[in-house]
């Protein structure tokens, strides 16, 4: 477990890409809005920054200077953290939030087996897209790796406040700490994420989303907010299955999406 920081990854990931190696990708500056076509990616945006708390104190969390972060710890029980982005707070990789997420346990250290999550929004926007909605969460536990292991549940939508489309996801996953955890820094972090989903996309095509090879994310700070491997298998309403694949473990911003036999590249945003 962390030492001087209780820290935590939430996540339902939730994105479309297909099977070819990164050596194989061909780029074709094709830009993939992902929150537009994908319940995985939508969701990591969400709470993909929420990576640690400390019990006692406002701990080490990923995130940029112009967030506050509030702990709420009146009764001692219990714990419930608010990020507050403002009026707009740009990460490093250029995500523009704004409103407040908030994080609520019902144990004082989200390490401990048993403990759930809830995670609610107030007027909470990532770039031009306004987030509603909630998700639930539980620690299950370490596994038979030694390695602690989460539940997530989420129903969340997303609306573009210029055109009024939105999209919506409702999802579970199921998410292992793989390396990282007993230490107090973020930096040596990674994840296995598992699960899948079903949602409607901004056309109203309702879809259904399955994670067939593992999606493994690396917090390390040179490294990307995607998954640097695995598949996602997408199925859409009148439309081929598609595929989505990360790649070979490379952290870069492409994946090779694959429908009716027919592969592109594309970058994650």
């Amino acid at each position: 477990m962390k030492t001087t920081t209780t820290r935590f990854a939430l996540i339902a990931f939730f994105a479309t890409a297909m099977a070819l190696s990164s050596c194989q990708k061909e780029k074709t500056n094709v830009t993939l809005k992902t929150n537009d076509t994908n319940s995985f990616q939508l969701t990591d945006q969400i709470i993909g920054e929420v990576t640690g708390f400390s019990d006692n104190t406002a701990g080490k969390t990923e995130g940029p200077s112009c967030r506050t972060v509030t702990i709420d710890s009146s009764n001692p029980a219990t714990r419930v953290f608010t990020f507050n982005y403002g009026g707009g707070c740009q990460t490093r990789r250029g995500i523009v939030r704004s409103g407040e997420m908030i994080v609520s346990l019902d144990q004082t250290s989200i390490t401990t087996p048993g403990v759930n999550i809830n995670i609610s929004f107030n007027n909470y926007m990532i770039n031009n897209n306004q987030i509603t909605g909630g998700t639930t969460a539980i620690n299950t536990g370490y596994n038979g790796n030694g390695n602690l292991t989460f539940t997530f549940n989420s129903n969340l939508t997303s609306t573009d406040i210029t055109s009024g489309a939105t999209s919506n996801a409702v999802s579970t996953n199921y998410y292992e700490w793989l390396t990282g955890s007993a230490t107090s820094t973020k930096e040596d972090d990674t994840y296995a994420i598992t699960g899948g989903g079903t949602g409607t996309d901004v056309l109203g095509n309702s879809f259904t989303e399955s994670i067939t090879t593992p999606l493994i994310k690396n917090k390390a700070s040179n490294c990307v907010p995607f998954a640097i491997t695995g598949v996602v298998l997408n199925q859409t309403s009148g439309q081929s299955d598609k595929t989505t694949d990360y790649g070979s473990g490379l952290c870069d911003n492409l994946a090779i999406v694959t429908q009716n036999g027919n592969s592109q590249q594309i970058v994650l945003q």
